[in-house]
């Protein structure tokens, strides 16, 4: 097997398991609590930007979301939420490309708080705006 086809293979499957742990912690460790939801979904989605580039980090957030809601719908799918789960892992990994570095925790802090504007503030404000 050439290594080409193991990256592909050892990117795929950690892209499962952190898509797995998004899901598990996004629909069944989180705390509802009236319109607030609490939990740490995003951080395999943003670890899998990080650890594996902003596609595997896009697809992990895009397939958890999609998944989730086959499982346990918490209400209307709406492809924006869905959209916008994807981004997190995009921005988390082309913070890292951008910074052409490892990950460290100034790289950490500065996608965090980037994906928390862009995508939770803004946008997902926008979509819930549209649902409500």
């Amino acid at each position: 097997m050439s290594q080409t086809n193991r990256n592909s293979i050892r990117k795929l499957t950690l892209a499962a398991v952190f898509m797995a742990l998004a899901i598990v912690l996004t629909r069944f460790l989180s705390i509802n609590v009236a319109v607030f939801r609490f939990g740490f979904g995003m951080v395999p989605v943003h670890l899998a930007g990080y650890l594996l580039g902003p596609f595997w980090g896009a697809l992990t957030g895009l397939l958890a979301d999609l998944i989730g809601l086959m499982i346990n719908a918490g209400g209307t799918p709406h492809l924006g939420i869905t959209f916008t789960t994807a981004m997190h892992g995009f921005l988390a990994g082309m913070v890292v490309y951008w910074n052409k570095s490892r990950l460290n925790p100034l790289t950490a802090t500065v996608s965090g708080v980037l994906t928390s504007i862009l995508c939770s503030l803004l946008l997902m404000s926008f979509w819930l705006s549209q649902l409500w």
